[in-house]
């Protein structure tokens, strides 16, 4: 319930100031380096919750993102140490990115929509996914982009 309410009040205050609202409901400070790696992603008025996740999600991923409308949730799994999870921050970031702009889109579990071709996506292939294969370039690029412009990891 806290949650439900805490993501209410996000998305009504994103709305009223449009801009980012982050809310970061694990062990590190990722707050300013979410709000940075948003505006290099041009993701704006967005609500956006990080959870930490016991264990693997899904017996498998490090990191997930889910959501629609401009109000997504993260969860990152807690085996993660502190590089890992900007890491998997930014990659998760590239995906909401990807359905903010409707170029991702999730039709059931095992269709998706990705720049106007419909994919079957499986656990077993996962990492080749065509939306995968970007976002490791995205954010591969984004932190390249973060490192030469001189930004404190």
């Amino acid at each position: 319930m806290k949650i439900l309410i805490t993501y209410i009040l996000l998305l009504i205050s994103t709305l009223c100031y449009s801009q980012n609202n982050i809310v970061n409901n694990t062990e590190f400070n990722l707050d300013k380096f979410s709000i940075e790696i948003c505006k290099e992603l041009n993701i704006d008025n967005t609500s956006i919750i990080i959870e930490q996740t016991r264990g693997l999600i899904f017996g498998k991923y490090y990191a997930v993102s889910f959501g629609q409308n401009k109000s997504y949730i993260i969860r990152i799994s807690d085996i993660l140490k502190y590089q890992e999870s900007k890491d998997a921050l930014i990659h998760e970031l590239v995906h909401i990115s990807q359905l903010s702009t409707n170029k991702l889109v999730i039709i059931d579990h095992r269709t998706i929509g990705f720049n106007g071709s419909l994919y079957q996506v499986s656990e077993e292939t996962h990492y080749n996914d065509v939306q995968e294969k970007e976002a490791r370039i995205i954010a591969e690029t984004i932190t390249k982009i973060m490192n030469k412009n001189g930004y404190k990891w």
